[in-house]
């Protein structure tokens, strides 16, 4: 009887979409960027600003695995760039590690990664998970350990921006995963 409820439950939280994370489990969608990328499908890696932003899989300089993912288009803020949804827990830790450079022939500048917290219309929070200078010429990585500050947001966006407005970036091996 025992066995036949946990099956049923089981069953009853995957088809709804609640979320099942277990320790260790890779939180976000294509984090390396090896499956095909449609910008604006809500589906996993989105731009973040104007539909003139382009996300475009490549092949070279890539960090790890076939593909990493060209962040391009940028016209305007340092905010724009690229993020994805995420469904994350207020008393859980989080350890995020990924790879930035920035584009072909782009001059240093400073990169970030964030925490988007959305708690409705017109009310957002921003987090800093990582910020350091990227440059043209090799890949920065990173692993930084965070927990959700405040209160528990409607919605969580992972953003990866800040470079001077109209900089290309490329970022590859990215991973989010609950550790506590």
């Amino acid at each position: 009887m025992k066995v036949s409820i946990k099956i049923t439950l089981t069953i009853l939280i995957g088809t709804l979409g609640l979320s099942t994370a277990l320790k260790g489990e890779e939180l976000l969608t294509n984090p390396s960027f090896e499956d095909e990328i449609s910008n604006y499908d809500k589906q996993g890696w989105d731009a973040r600003g104007p539909q003139a932003i382009s996300l475009e899989r490549v092949k070279d300089p890539v960090k790890e695995g076939d593909y990493a993912l060209l962040v391009d288009g940028r016209s305007g803020p340092k905010w724009e760039g690229v993020k994805q949804a995420v469904k994350l827990e207020m008393g859980k830790t989080y350890r995020i590690s990924g790879s930035i450079r920035l584009g072909k022939g782009e001059k240093a500048d400073k990169g970030a990664v964030q925490l988007i917290k959305s708690y409705g219309p017109g009310k957002t929070e921003f987090q800093d998970i990582f910020r350091s200078k990227l440059n043209a010429s090799e890949y920065t990585t990173f692993t930084e350990t965070f927990s959700i500050e405040g209160k528990q947001p409607e919605e969580l966006f992972i953003s990866i921006h800040g470079m001077g407005g109209g900089k290309s970036f490329i970022i590859d091996g990215f991973s989010l995963q609950e550790i506590d």
